[in-house]
């Protein structure tokens, strides 16, 4: 069971309520679209801790360059990716998956890359509407859920907005 939270910034007594199982929402980061867009960006790299027993390992071509995959996330649809802001939801609007160089892959017996290959991970970019947030300290709530399993993950990270609402 994993639960992670990111840039936590503790600075007085708070209960932080959190959900848990075998999913991790892993590198949790938030930021504003300042480019005329009212959303925001979340990435995570989501995890499924079942399948990193038995990873799916796969050469990958992105944008015309073959990756080696190390992959152990859960099954997504829009559906399946919530957030809320200081308790109150936000709206998906899309995501997208990403890949996240990690380091040397581990060649073991079964793997299909050389050892000094270096692995990417998947990892999710979602936009979501962003609300009229007052300046100061927030938290971002991201909770996923396997499509396939209906097992849970949730990440938290707090961020700041500034006095005129555009960025971080």
């Amino acid at each position: 069971m994993e639960f992670w939270g990111w840039n936590l910034q503790l600075t007085e007594n708070q209960t932080i309520n959190i959900a848990f199982d075998t999913i991790e929402v892993y590198s949790l980061s938030v930021w504003a679209s300042n480019g005329g867009s009212r959303s925001l960006f979340a990435a995570f790299r989501p995890m499924h801790l079942a399948a990193a027993q038995l990873p799916r390992l796969y050469y990958k071509n992105v944008d015309g360059i073959s990756k080696a995959i190390t992959d152990i996330t859960p099954t997504l649809t829009n559906s399946d990716i919530q957030a809320s802001i200081d308790g109150e939801p936000i709206s998906l609007i899309d995501f997208h998956w990403s890949y996240e160089q990690t380091g040397q892959c581990s060649a073991g017996k079964e793997s299909p890359f050389p050892a000094e290959e270096l692995c990417s991970m998947p990892m999710v970019i979602a936009q979501f509407r962003k609300p009229i947030l007052a300046p100061g300290k927030h938290l971002l709530r991201v909770r996923i859920q396997d499509h396939l399993s209906g097992v849970i993950g949730e990440g938290i990270t707090h961020f700041s907005s500034n006095s005129i609402g555009l960025g971080f």
